[in-house]
């Protein structure tokens, strides 16, 4: 067997078989995690040994959830992540140190094709149990260090990030800021150099050729966008080495007559914020709560937290990413 190594938040992922759109090469040893993939007959895979933890909002088919989070079988695996579609599925088992994934994989089935979850709530969960914080944000670097952008789903953080990364703003993270904690501040840890669009966003930013990029999960719209590629022409840029974070951004809806602000928000209430916007959004134990609070009240302590009301719309993305980017000037 080949072992093929990835790096990705901070992490070097071992894998037996080449992922795309992440960066190869060795990383640390320390941080090693080794994921093999094996093949499963169907996706009447074993009942779980206790309750679900977390499923999506979508189903495959009736009762059936496109991704569930259940415990994990014996003592070796600490959870367990079923995504699936109406044709198949995988099923990830994570273990209790966070250091294996085993991938098992319904017949014709690629780990290609369910690549989104691996690379959101199974890494997720990789952290997660290797205790290290996390953030649901896209981050991009500023001329000074890196910013991350959270908010409510629908808000437009994925739009405002891809907008920035057109006109030249390294991107560090898509989807998840990875933060590494110590007395002199947070630092962002890079993730992979792909965003995931939607093709009319990637139309409205000047891709041409939106619906040939590939899909983040088989049956999915959404595309993967490599940032290192052809896939992309022009200022389109990653930043491939961990910056200090600087500001995090919390999107909002229109402001009073439609204004854009940009206001700091109470530790209080930026605590409560960050600590409803940390990833993955399941939790493997009952006190990983308490965990990710205090985590939190670290980050509201070193990093300025500021409100962002946007006008509707996409004529105002101009005008909000220059005033990010002065923000952390």
């Amino acid at each position: 067997m080949t072992w093929e190594d990835h790096t990705i938040y901070g992490l070097t992922l071992r894998c037996d078989q080449v992922l795309p759109g992440l960066r190869r090469g060795p990383g640390r040893t320390d941080t090693l995690v080794t994921l093999q993939t094996v093949p499963s007959d169907g996706t009447n895979w074993p009942e779980p040994p206790g309750p679900m933890i977390y499923r999506s909002g979508g189903e495959a088919s009736p009762g059936q959830p496109f991704l569930s989070v259940w415990p994990g079988p014996g003592s070796s695996w600490a959870a367990e992540l079923r995504c699936v579609d109406a044709q198949g599925g995988v099923r990830f088992l994570i273990s209790a140190d966070g250091a294996q994934i085993r991938a098992e994989l319904s017949r014709g089935y690629l780990l290609l094709d369910g690549l989104a979850y691996l690379l959101g709530p199974v890494i997720g969960a990789v952290l997660r149990l290797r205790r290290i914080p996390c953030l649901h944000a896209a981050v991009l670097r500023g001329a000074n260090g890196a910013f991350a952008i959270i908010g409510p789903k629908g808000m437009g953080k994925s739009t405002l990030a891809a907008f920035c990364a057109s006109r030249g703003v390294p991107v560090l993270s898509d989807d998840v800021a990875v933060l590494g904690m110590s007395t002199n501040g947070v630092r962002v840890d890079p993730g992979y150099p792909r965003l995931r669009l939607w093709p009319n966003t990637l139309r409205h930013l000047g891709h041409k050729e939106a619906d040939h990029l590939p899909r983040i999960l088989r049956g999915s719209e959404k595309r993967f966008l490599d940032l290192e590629t052809n896939d992309v022409a022009g200022p389109w840029r990653y930043e491939s080495m961990s910056q200090p974070l600087r500001a995090i951004f919390r999107l909002s809806g229109r402001g009073p007559d439609d204004a854009f602000s940009i206001e700091p928000m109470q530790k209080s209430t930026a605590l409560i914020e960050l600590a409803a916007n940390g990833y993955p959004h399941f939790n493997l134990a009952p006190t990983e709560t308490a965990w990710n609070f205090g985590q939190m009240r670290q980050v509201v302590d070193l990093v300025p937290v500021k409100q962002v009301s946007l006008p509707d719309g996409i004529d105002h993305l101009p005008q909000v990413a220059e005033a990010l980017l002065s923000e952390v000037a």
